[in-house]
Formats: C-alpha cells, structure tokens, sequence
C-alpha cells in the first residue's frame, strides 16, 4: 500500500514539474511572438506612410503632366526667340510680378497667346509664364497676335519697335522697357504722368488747369479727345 501511495506521488510529482516547464516555455514563446507582432506593426505603419507619399507625388505628378500636355497643346503656339539683351519669365502680365526664370539670349520660347498690358503667356523650358512684348525678337506671327488683338478693341494697332530706335532707347532708360514700348505705340492708361503722355501722344491743343480741394485739376485738349489730369496723373479721358 505504501508502495503505491509512493508511486502515485511521484507520478503527481513528476506531471507538476512538467506543467511547470510548458508553461513557462509558451510563456517565452508569447513573450517573442509579441515583439515579433509589435515590430511588423511598425513596419506596416512606416510602409503605410511611404505609400501614402508616394500616392501624394503621384497625383502632384499627373496634375504636372496635364498641365504641360495642356500647354503644348494650346493655340497658338508660336516659336519664338527673345532679344539679345535677354528676358524675364514672370508668373503675372507685368513688369512686378514675381520672376520665374531668366531667359538667356536666343533661347527659345513658344508663344501660347496674348495676355495683356503687352505681355505674352509663353512656354519656356517647361515652364509657362508671362514675358514682356518687348523682349520678344522680331517675329511676324507674334505681331499678328497683337493685331487681331487691337482689332478685337479697336485700340491703336500695336507696331512692333525698332530697338535701335533712339526715342526706343531714350525712353527705356527713363521708364523701363515695358512703358517704353507703350509709349512708342502711342498707348494711354491710367496714372501716366504728364511727360509720359507727352512722349506717347504729343503735345495737345491747348490746356486749361483749376485748383479745388483734391488738388490741380487739369484737362489737355486734342483733335479727338481729352485728357483729365489729378496733381499731374492721367484720371481719364474722353472722346470728343
């Protein structure tokens, strides 16, 4: 009897030792497949995040591509160079808009249409922009842009300048080139001093002036128009 209530204790011994054992075994294993789970967690999150990215230049990269498809595919589109003096590719129609690049002398650009106050939206090494008249070499289909244009407005067909044209360089170093080739082709806009409207129409007719509580009023008579000037600025004018 002792014997077997002997047997039975180690038996009862022996399972506990072994139970033991397992469970600290698959406790470890839990432990590393838990570090093991974490650490492909985080991978995924990181690849996550790189997709997301990638998916982001993508879709920044397709808008690129339609809009330069877009460009070379827009009418007119006219080969052009600029002048030797070179050009400023700028993000808006005028002479202080922000720069985009600088073209070099005879670079090539392709003209896509006409903008306004005598600038032009050009392609230029894939990047579209805004380039003075004025910098733009002599080129025929260039200038018939800006005559369908004033034809459109009926305003003063827009000639091309000489730039060797004394009164051309005279101008450019007083007003810049831009206004210069306004001048020369005659243009008025709002805000012109007296002299610049001098330079672009001559002298008018015959002049009147009166003072008032905004200043000196003044209004310059021509054979077709006149011209209303606030403190020596242009205001308006008007047919006769």
């Amino acid at each position: 009897m002792k014997i077997k209530l002997l047997s039975i204790i180690l038996i009862f011994l022996t399972y506990s030792f072994l139970y033991s054992q397992n469970l600290e075994q698959v406790k470890k294993k839990l432990d590393s497949l838990s570090i093991i789970q974490k650490s492909q967690q985080s991978k995924i999150k990181e690849l996550q995040e790189s997709l997301h990215n990638i998916k982001l230049q993508i879709e920044k990269y397709e808008t690129l591509k339609k809009q330069l498809e877009s460009n070379y595919d827009s009418n007119p589109k006219i080969k052009a160079n600029v002048i030797h003096e070179g050009g400023v590719l700028r993000d808006a129609p005028n002479a202080t808009a922000n720069p985009i690049a600088n073209i070099n002398e005879k670079d090539i650009i392709y003209v896509l249409s006409y903008a306004q106050n005598l600038y032009f939206k050009v392609l230029y090494n894939n990047l579209t922009g805004y380039i003075s008249y004025s910098s733009i070499a002599n080129n025929p289909e260039v200038d018939k842009i800006l005559t369908d244009e004033n034809n459109k407005s009926n305003n003063t067909v827009i000639r091309q300048i000489d730039l060797n044209d004394p009164k051309y360089k005279r101008l450019s170093k007083v007003y810049g080139k831009d206004i210069a080739v306004k001048l020369m082709n005659n243009e008025l806009w709002a805000g012109m001093s007296q002299g610049m409207v001098l330079e672009s129409i001559g002298k008018p007719v015959s002049k009147t002036s009166s003072n008032t509580d905004s200043g000196t009023n003044d209004e310059w008579t021509y054979p077709d128009k006149i011209l209303y000037f606030n403190n020596g600025d242009l205001k308006k004018w008007s047919k006769k």
